[in-house]
């Protein structure tokens, strides 16, 4: 199976088992790592028109099974435009169900090891926001030794966050 160049970018290649990997990313071996698709500002309206929707909503409510599973799939889906996948973790981390909020937190820990900085660096806003103690640790090793800069500052500042709230609740 080829990829098609809409799907895929760099130097791809196929092996036996029909596994479509990068090369470009793991030097000589083959990797099964697919790279993001980088939507045009068209595509990109309309992906992202009913995620946006969702956004807006605020906590206002919980997501109906089916808003949920959007959210939760273009969020995980390594393949979806980042701009997608924060504007669903965004969207997320803002219901006010306990339940779902406990499936966001169990999702952002998920992401922290995302190929995707951006991905990472919304993963440890989200453990921040929604005061998920328990991850804080996952946190600091990404303010102290993710290779992107960007995702060290908002690991350190969702660290901080995090640690002034339970300060100022007396938890800490």
């Amino acid at each position: 199976m080829k990829p098609t160049a809409r799907w895929w970018s760099g130097s791809t290649t196929s092996s036996a088992s029909g596994a479509v990997g990068r090369t470009s990313i793991c030097s000589r071996r083959t990797c099964s790592i697919p790279t993001p698709r980088k939507l045009n500002e068209r595509e990109y309206e309309k992906a992202e028109r009913p995620i946006r929707d969702l956004q807006r909503l605020r906590g206002s409510r919980a997501f109906t099974q089916q808003e949920w599973r959007l959210l939760t799939q273009t969020a995980r889906d390594k393949r979806a435009d980042f701009r997608l996948r924060a504007r669903a973790l965004t969207a997320l981390w803002q219901t006010p169900d306990p339940t779902q909020r406990r499936e966001v937190v169990r999702l952002a820990n998920e992401l922290l090891n995302d190929p995707e900085p951006l991905a990472r660096a919304y993963a440890t806003n989200a453990l921040a926001v929604l005061q998920a103690r328990q991850h804080l640790p996952q946190v600091e090793r990404l303010a102290a030794n993710d290779p992107d800069p960007n995702v060290r500052r908002v690991a350190q500042a969702a660290k901080v966050r995090t640690r002034r709230v339970f300060t100022l609740l007396g938890l800490e």
